[in-house]
């Protein structure tokens, strides 16, 4: 029992994060089954809901998931990433980087998204009107943070893997659609999460340097 708070204790943005994704998988029973349609109708966001005034779902799409296996998976890759990137950071600059990355992913994703649509692409169509859930944006800008605790060597190897990794995820949702371009929607966030992630990480190392502390 003390090992277990001594764990909150160390990583309170890591456990209040999961404890949200979990009170939301269990209020909409997602934590058993996929997510239903109304609750994605009814929470989720696409770019089109920023024309329509409808902000909020910035944040209330934030700690919804597909639900399912798929909620497990999400909620895993949150306790790891961002447990990793608490470990090497103080926890509210971790909380700070994953709503501030989730924020402008969304918003990044929505411009282009709207400008894609606007010039009549029928990608910039699926991105614009793709309704999605998810933490995920979050936690690959934390990945971002982490990987600032890594040798330069390793962080940029693991760097890019993750971002080759991404890019196959995305000309397989480009090629094939799946999920009516749900999973394109969530590829390109994906990608501009992790690169937003990345420059966090090194504006950070900047900060940090000796040059800049003198």
């Amino acid at each position: 029992m003390k090992a277990s708070f001594q764990i909150l204790r160390q990583f309170p943005a890591t456990w209040l994060l999961a404890a949200a994704m979990i009170v939301g998988a269990v209020i909409s029973q997602s934590h058993y089954q996929e997510l239903a349609e109304t609750w994605l109708a009814a929470l989720g966001f696409s770019p089109q809901h920023l024309i329509k005034g409808d902000a909020h779902r910035l944040f209330t799409s934030l700690f919804l998931t597909a639900g399912g296996a798929r909620f497990y998976a999400s909620l895993l890759m949150l306790v790891l990433i961002v447990g990793a990137a608490e470990r090497r950071h103080p926890s509210l600059t971790v909380a700070l980087v994953f709503l501030g990355v989730h924020l402008t992913t969304l918003l990044a994703l929505s411009l282009l998204a709207l400008a894609m649509d606007w010039r009549g692409s029928y990608y910039g169509e699926l991105l614009a009107e793709a309704r999605d859930v998810g933490p995920s944006a979050g936690y690959y800008g934390c990945l971002g943070l982490a990987l600032h605790g890594l040798p330069q060597r390793y962080r940029s190897l693991v760097a890019g893997a993750a971002c080759l990794m991404l890019v196959i995820r995305l000309l397989y949702a480009i090629a094939f659609l799946p999920e009516e371009g749900r999973q394109l929607n969530a590829d390109v966030a994906h990608l501009i999460a992790l690169a937003l992630g990345l420059f966090v990480a090194a504006a950070w190392l900047r900060s940090r340097s000796p040059a800049t502390e003198a």
